[in-house]
């Protein structure tokens, strides 16, 4: 065992040499992969934008199967085997939407399960919050840009939020889309939902 020892920090000594042991000086010029410090916080602090700039949603493309797609603020993401795009990236907030939400409704517990498990296409959605699905919409009510997002539930219907009021259980909170208002009854009723993937 104390050969064992031994044999290990000799080892370990020649190991710090070879690592310590090359030429300090930097190489001459910048490599297209580096970045200057300025050029660092430039970039961290584009990081930072969503929800603190209001961009146009109205200058997307004019027609077609992705009318309304890559404006300033809604960029349309991973196309499906129509060439139809499937999620939608909000610049503002920095979330990705379904483009197009499930309108089975159900429960809000059954609501909250079924987008944990969604993998289409990708894998990571999560019920929206009530406050996030208000981010879709104008003051008075209806969608920033109607158009970037299909079989949206415009009329009476009210989508449930990931947010339990007053951390009560037997409460949970939904968005109406026509109206912009939220509201929250038991979770039994039968409600539509809209699956996300972002920070929370």
């Amino acid at each position: 065992m104390a050969r064992m020892r031994i044999w290990l920090s000799v080892l370990i000594a020649a190991s710090c040499r070879e690592a310590t042991a090359g030429e300090l000086d930097p190489i001459s010029g910048i490599s297209p992969t580096m970045r200057t410090l300025d050029e660092i916080h430039e970039r961290a602090s584009e990081s930072l934008r969503p929800w603190s700039r209001s961009l146009s949603a109205s200058n997307g493309e004019p027609s077609g199967m992705n009318k309304g797609c890559n404006s300033d603020r809604f960029e349309c993401l991973w196309v499906d085997g129509t060439g139809r795009f499937t999620a939608v990236l909000d610049r503002e907030t920095g979330l990705v939407w379904q483009r197009s939400p499930a309108n089975d409704p159900t429960s809000w517990a059954n609501s909250y399960i079924r987008c944990h498990q969604t993998k289409s296409p990708v894998p990571g959605w999560r019920m929206a919050h009530t406050d996030e699905l208000m981010s879709l919409l104008k003051p008075g009510g209806g969608l920033a840009n109607a158009d970037v997002f299909l079989n949206v539930q415009l009329g009476v219907s009210c989508y449930w939020g990931d947010a339990i009021p007053n951390g009560t259980p037997s409460w949970a909170e939904f968005t109406c889309i026509a109206s912009a208002t939220v509201g929250n009854d038991g979770g039994s009723s039968a409600r539509p939902r809209w699956c996300v993937r972002g920070p929370e």
